[in-house]
């Protein structure tokens, strides 16, 4: 993709179809209390406003389909690299489907699953819906804004723990003599059955900007987001392992990779044209028998750092001389890093792109976030273990 494509004003893209993604909810009935303005940071608790259920977790989810007419069509996760856009999916059905209809012929006896843990992996370019899949309109949303972008390869993963671990990647590009692509970084792919006729290959809809105030105010939200964490991990432990405090050697880590007392603060914009903040923390504490614990959770705060609202529920893990563990039943053994705003389609909302890791399997999602209603539009799993693997949210037929 030339660096030099032309940039339009970001408007609300009307004639893109809203994202409809496929996961259930869990609904979060724990109470969770918040400190008031930054002056008063150390003052009394105020409650949250009402708003969407927080998640346990990110889980697979995918709306990933071939149509009637042989359309790949659906929401795609994934990362812009120098030249190419990797999309990626483990729906199942959807990779049974294309290799069924795609692939050679099985074998008697033969699986799709057995066939291409054999290969390691299938290429099948796209086509007009009998040669290949047809992949008719492709818009990727990036930090940087929406483009389209051409089809390039759809490629079918095997794996030897089976079929939980395929994955599908569709990869979207440009010609290889082209400049590097700006389309770099995590993306949110989505695949449509209506052309856009008014934005042409290359030309790039713009996002607007955005940025951090200033250090104060990474400084307030975090402090918010912490003590938020704090007060709800405090209702929901046993009173053996309070009161909790911070280690005396903390230092906290900002927008770095760091995964323990490391903080990701980040700006996106709202379905009403405003500044939000979202906030990853995860953060030691000690319990009263002196324990350590990780703290985890996912926040989001309107413009002013005083509206605080629970993307994914606060949890706690065990940690060991390095080691993360789950601290027992009903706590998500999981923590979440890496965020990234990037442009949204239909309702002019940005998507939070971030990381979901899961220490014991060593496993790491891919999850696009709609932070204003706290759906997940797609996930992927990109890394795990064979063992422990959260399963796809369709099973092939």
């Amino acid at each position: 993709m030339n660096p030099g494509a032309r940039r339009r004003p970001r408007r609300r893209l009307d004639s893109v179809g809203h994202i409809l993604p496929r996961l259930g909810l869990t609904v979060w009935m724990g109470l969770m209390t918040l400190g008031g303005c930054r002056a008063a940071d150390r003052g009394p608790r105020v409650a949250t406003l009402d708003g969407p259920s927080a998640l346990d977790s990110i889980s697979i989810t995918s709306d990933a389909r071939l149509d009637a007419n042989r359309r790949l069509l659906g929401s795609f996760v994934g990362e812009g690299s120098n030249r190419m856009i990797h999309l990626l999916s483990n729906d199942t059905a959807l990779i049974a489907t294309l290799y069924r209809r795609y692939g050679k012929p099985l074998g008697r006896g033969e699986s799709v699953w057995s066939r291409l843990q054999t290969l390691g992996s299938v290429d099948l370019p796209p086509g007009d819906g009998r040669t290949g899949p047809m992949v008719q309109e492709t818009l990727v949303g990036f930090s940087g804004g929406l483009t389209r972008v051409r089809p390039v390869s759809v490629i079918l993963h095997g794996s030897s723990c089976g079929p939980a671990h395929f994955l599908a990647e569709i990869i979207v590009g440009e010609a290889k003599d082209q400049a590097p692509s700006p389309v770099q970084g995590p993306v949110l792919g989505s695949f449509q059955t209506q052309p856009r006729s008014d934005l042409a290959d290359e030309e790039i809809e713009a996002r607007p900007a955005t940025h951090m105030s200033d250090q104060d105010m990474t400084d307030s939200l975090i402090a918010r987001t912490e003590r938020a964490l704090d007060d709800a991990i405090t209702l929901r432990l046993a009173h053996d392992f309070l009161p909790l405090r911070s280690p005396d050697d903390r230092y906290l880590e900002t927008n770095t990779l760091a995964d323990i007392d490391a903080a990701d603060v980040m700006p996106f914009w709202d379905a009403a044209d405003q500044i939000r903040y979202v906030v990853a923390l995860r953060v030691r504490r000690i319990t009263a028998q002196a324990d350590t614990l990780l703290v985890a959770g996912v926040m989001t705060w309107d413009s002013t750092g005083q509206e605080g609202r629970t993307v994914l529920r606060p949890t706690a893990l065990r940690l060991d001389q390095g080691q993360v563990a789950a601290l027992g039943p009903g706590w998500a053994p999981v923590y979440w890093r890496r965020l990234e705003a990037i442009a949204g389609f239909g309702s002019g909302s940005d998507y939070i792109w971030l990381e979901q890791v899961r220490p014991a399997q060593h496993s790491v999602i891919w999850g696009i976030m709609a932070p204003v209603s706290n759906t997940v539009v797609a996930a992927a799993q990109v890394d795990g273990s064979c063992d422990g693997r959260e399963q796809p949210s369709r099973e092939a037929r």
